[in-house]
């Protein structure tokens, strides 16, 4: 039995198990820096260049939710079952058609795109960015390396 959990301990941190539960998701929570500022609703209307994110549960839905200030209307994601577990890591969707995805411990990629993931494969983007909680890896993030990630999600989620 010791040997079984240190496996499922290799293989969660290894990354080949999805990190799915409410608990280990909920370490997400934080203050992520963007590579690109998005429109803001902050006084002055400025880019917002940082967001909060937070991960949560809402009558057994899990949510994500992120938002420039303490007062602002936050935007909301829904976690996605079924892609998250061909995917192997936590998808979360909107009504706006905007995808929230983790690339590591302290990181997420947000996309808009003209397919919904696992239907087809993306093509382009109406939107992308890149969420950090290490701000200079979210300067570091470029288009091109975002819309790479994005193509091969993309082609994960048809396999």
């Amino acid at each position: 039995m010791k040997k079984l959990n240190l496996l499922i301990a290799a293989l969660l941190i290894s990354g080949l198990l999805p990190a799915q539960s409410l608990d280990e998701m909920k370490s997400w929570n934080g203050t992520y820096y963007l590579m690109a500022g998005e429109r803001s609703v902050v006084p002055g209307n400025q880019q917002a260049t940082k967001k909060d994110l937070e991960i949560g549960e809402n009558n057994g839905t899990i949510l994500l939710a992120t938002a420039e200030c303490a007062k602002c209307t936050p935007s909301v994601f829904t976690y996605q079952k079924e892609i998250s577990e061909k995917l192997e890591k936590p998808v979360f969707f909107n009504s706006m058609g905007l995808y929230m995805i983790p690339l590591d411990e302290d990181s997420f990629v947000y996309y808009m795109t003209t397919v919904k993931l696992g239907t087809g494969l993306w093509k382009s983007f109406y939107f992308m960015n890149y969420y950090s909680k290490d701000e200079a890896k979210a300067k570091e993030m470029t288009k091109e390396k975002l819309m790479e990630i994005g193509l091969k999600l993309s082609e994960q989620s048809m396999q």
